[in-house]
């Protein structure tokens, strides 16, 4: 069915809109402390005093392994109903997120951001490539799901909202036939294949195609030189900004789906090795 068709056919709905707007400022922020954080205990490597073998260093590294092992709730919250009885998966989910960071930050100061015997050189460079993964990961997550503890995105419930914000914005333009007409084209354009097959390179290209068409919407605005378009575009510009992102997730969901069921199956085995020589290495510093 033709993507004019599906939309058209697509029941109104009333609920708020379905894309979150402003992201909280929490995770950035810690974000920024751990980049800063990591940051310095690289750049005073050489004058730390930590030591791996006593200590506080020694300290960090039984906390840092602890937290990689206590990453297993997270999937295994998933699979058990007493679990999420106890505690919802998002929350599970949350300090999986939170572990995934302390975990691997304490075993960079444990080791002093520097490469030891081998076996502990293999368990870094097993657990970096666990936490590359893991960043890669989030991001596919944050793309079919609304914000990144939201509920799973539904390709029928974007389209009610595409829908809703459609009809908001014709409303807002009825008075401006050229401008309630370039609101209608954003879909055609946004999603120019039937949203359940989109391209690849419509995926890709989604995010900028939604920047650059707001901006031809915004200068058109400009180029009418109305005091009463003005002010509707000020009154109009978020409901703009949602209905654009809702198509840029509509062309985005499949694509995204895809790869993180891929991300799912590359993902463990990655786990399952730093694991394997993290063991290895806690055996030989107390074996050897």
């Amino acid at each position: 069915m033709p993507a004019e068709q599906i939309l058209a056919a697509t029941p109104v709905v009333t609920a708020t809109p379905i894309v979150p707007g402003r992201k909280p400022l929490a995770p950035t922020a810690f974000a920024l402390a751990v980049l800063l954080l990591v940051g310095w205990g690289y750049a005073r490597r050489h004058d730390l005093v930590l030591s791996a073998e006593t200590g506080l260093g020694y300290s960090l590294g039984i906390l840092g392994v602890t937290c990689m092992l206590l990453l297993l709730t997270y999937p295994l919250a998933k699979r058990t109903r007493t679990l999420q009885r106890l505690v919802p998966v998002k929350y599970w989910f949350r300090v999986h997120m939170m572990l995934g960071i302390l975990g691997p930050v304490s075993i960079l100061f444990h080791c002093n951001f520097q490469m030891g015997s081998l076996n502990s050189s293999v368990a870094l460079v097993c657990m970096l490539l666990v936490v590359a993964s893991g960043v890669i990961g989030r991001y596919f997550y944050s793309k079919v799901h609304l914000g990144l503890y939201g509920q799973k995105a539904s390709g029928k419930a974007l389209l009610a909202a595409a829908r809703q914000q459609q009809l908001q914005l014709r409303q807002l333009f009825a008075g401006y036939p050229d401008m309630a007409a370039r609101v209608d084209q954003f879909y055609s354009q946004l999603l120019p294949q039937n949203p359940e097959n989109m391209s690849v390179s419509g995926a890709v290209l989604a995010a900028p195609r939604r920047w650059y068409y707001r901006l031809r919407f915004r200068l058109a605005i400009q180029r009418h030189q109305q005091a009463d378009l003005q002010q509707l575009w000020r009154d109009s510009h978020k409901t703009l900004n949602q209905y654009l992102d809702t198509l840029r997730k509509l062309a985005q969901l499949q694509f995204f789906e895809r790869l993180l069921s891929w991300w799912h199956i590359l993902h463990m085995p990655f786990f399952i090795m730093m694991l394997i020589t993290a063991v290895v290495h806690v055996w030989a510093v107390h074996r050897y």
